[in-house]
């Protein structure tokens, strides 16, 4: 509960919202390097699209309202049996959902180069 009701607060502080579903995936790529580069410390998303937090350190899963998942990309698409977050990389399509996993596996290398921990 207590969880739940820092994200409610964090988001009220910052909630970064994609007024317009349609633009391409070239202008999300901008849109996310820019809020990267200007936001260095903690960032919440609340995604449209699965490609915009396959680098994030953390991914909370909400389903009306509740928390279903919170782990990082990598473990929450490698989990067995899978989960609510693979399931969705999944319903992309097969090419889409091989891309998705790339990315994220990319991704976890990266992280794990830099010394990021999740």
């Amino acid at each position: 509960m207590l969880f739940c009701s820092l994200v409610c607060l964090s988001a009220c502080a910052l909630v970064r919202l994609c007024a317009c579903f349609g633009h391409s995936h070239d202008t999300d790529a901008f849109i996310q390097t820019t809020v990267r580069q200007a936001f260095s410390s903690t960032l919440i998303t609340i995604a449209h699209r699965l490609q915009t937090v396959t680098d994030y350190d953390k991914v909370l899963v909400m389903e009306k309202g509740r928390c279903v998942e919170f782990d990082t990309p990598l473990n929450l698409i490698e989990a067995n049996p899978p989960g609510y977050f693979a399931s969705l990389v999944d319903a992309a399509g097969p090419q889409a959902a091989l891309r998705l996993r790339a990315s994220i596996r990319e991704a976890a290398t990266a992280q794990r180069a830099e010394g990021v921990t999740a």
